[in-house]
């Protein structure tokens, strides 16, 4: 009896160190021989949590044993949860299955309220159940939702020189690109790239632009209210908003991370600077 109390402690220790968390499935009341009592599952304890992958499981071996489970089926009602991107099940001799799940990384908050993967898949589920947080909303055809991901990558690297980062991206119907943009000195901005042209593309559009923020933020004594790329060898820029800057700078102050705005003209009218 003490060697197999070792043995058992020693199986729920290695699970344990593999990440797995094992499961009582119900009693076979029928008492049938080989009968599933044990589920073995990888799963995030927040997204996908074991109970809820073990209540898609029973479902489908309700009657099955450890030789007539369906693991297609199960592999397949276990895919269907929230957040999962596939799964992997298996046998485990004498009365066990295991599951292995791989997740969904979430990228950005799709319009209609799904959720885009970092691989630009489209998938339902609770935004909250996710550590990520500032995730961009994102607008677009569903057809180009790989499309989004890539250029939303992009543009936000080409950004960072800025301290900024992307919270609204747009695909317009028409192929136009614009964006929102916002940093802990820079109030939401929005950037219009426009379309993909022969020898113009909005990513040189956007390069240029940054090249020019700096200079832009210097003259007008502030950012730029908004930014438009679309022009042939010129981008127009808005002045500073001042109420928009001071509403920032104070949200910033409350998080711990703003300063005071800087003094601003007066004028609020669009000024067009050469690229």
């Amino acid at each position: 009896m003490k060697t197999l109390r070792t043995l058992l402690f020693a199986c729920l220790a290695a699970l344990v160190l593999a990440g797995l968390t094992a499961l009582t499935l119900p009693r076979d009341s029928a008492g049938r021989p080989f009968a599933l009592t044990t589920l073995v599952t990888t799963s995030d304890p927040v997204k996908v949590p074991a109970a809820r992958v073990k209540e898609a499981v029973e479902e489908v071996v309700a009657g099955q044993n450890f030789f007539t489970a369906d693991l297609e089926a199960v592999r397949a009602a276990v895919e269907a949860l929230p957040w999962v991107k596939r799964a992997q099940v298996r046998r485990r001799w004498p009365g066990g299955l295991e599951v292995r799940t791989e997740l969904h990384e979430v990228f950005g908050i799709y319009e209609d309220g799904r959720l885009l993967s970092t691989e630009g898949v489209l998938f339902s589920a609770n935004p909250e159940e996710s550590p990520e947080t500032n995730l961009p909303d994102i607008f677009g055809p569903a057809e180009d939702a790989p499309e989004l991901v890539r250029a939303a990558k992009l543009f936000s690297e080409m950004i960072k020189p800025l301290d900024a980062r992307i919270t609204e991206l747009i695909l317009s119907d028409r192929g136009g690109w614009s964006f929102v943009m916002t940093g802990d000195g820079m109030p939401p901005t929005r950037v219009e790239l426009g379309q993909v042209h022969e020898d113009d593309t909005p990513e040189k559009r956007l390069r240029t632009l940054v090249e020019a923020y700096p200079l832009m933020k210097e003259l007008f004594g502030g950012p730029p209210s908004t930014l438009d790329a679309r022009y042939d060898r010129a981008f127009a820029a808005g002045l500073p908003d001042r109420a928009l800057i001071e509403k920032h700078a104070r949200s910033m102050r409350e998080a711990g991370r703003g300063r005071d705005p800087v003094p601003l003209p007066e004028e609020d009218t669009n000024e067009a600077t050469e690229r």
